[in-house]
């Protein structure tokens, strides 16, 4: 809570010595106490807080400066930007992953259809040339048995076309 306040690098230095930080300074310092740090840089990504960088003893000269606090800030939007990235990516590849399933359905449901719709225009045509062509020599028995074939290859692909109609309306 103390580095939503704040927003940015605290040090357990300012804590200490800053007035201004007096309302957060014995949370701060018991967080600095509890993890070792001698710097707490937050990691947010608009109001979320993703992470909070802990450093501890500054070797440079015991201490973590004004100019040493804004480039770890710096710092920390730089790893929020690649953590986001890293996220849009997996969600760029869950939506690839999918966007391939669903070409891959639509291929077999085109190949369904394609083939419920062949089959029985496929028996009309046939059926129809077969009368044509045959026509003298059909029995009459025969002539009625094709065209009950062909009603009902005409009836089958009713069916498909209909059950096509509404399934585009779902």
């Amino acid at each position: 809570t103390f580095l939503r306040e704040r927003g940015c690098a605290v040090t357990r230095r300012e804590l200490v010595e800053d007035r201004a930080l007096c309302d957060i300074k014995t949370i701060g310092l018991q967080y600095c106490v509890q993890f070792h740090a001698e710097v707490c840089v937050p990691c947010f990504l608009g109001p979320t807080l993703l992470a909070i960088i802990n450093l501890g003893v500054c070797e440079r000269n015991g201490h973590y400066d004004k100019t040493l606090c804004r480039k770890l800030d710096q710092l920390a939007r730089q790893c929020v930007l690649m953590f986001h990235n890293a996220e849009l990516r997996e969600q760029v590849e869950l939506l690839q992953r999918e966007i391939r399933q669903a070409t891959e359905l639509r291929g077999h449901f085109l190949a369904n259809v394609s083939h419920e719709l062949r089959t029985p225009i496929a028996s009309v045509i046939g059926l129809a040339e077969h009368l044509r062509e045959n026509a003298l020599e059909t029995s009459e028995q025969e002539r009625l048995d094709y065209l009950q074939m062909i009603h009902e290859s005409g009836q089958r692909l009713l069916h498909t076309v209909t059950a096509l109609v509404d399934l585009a309306k779902l």
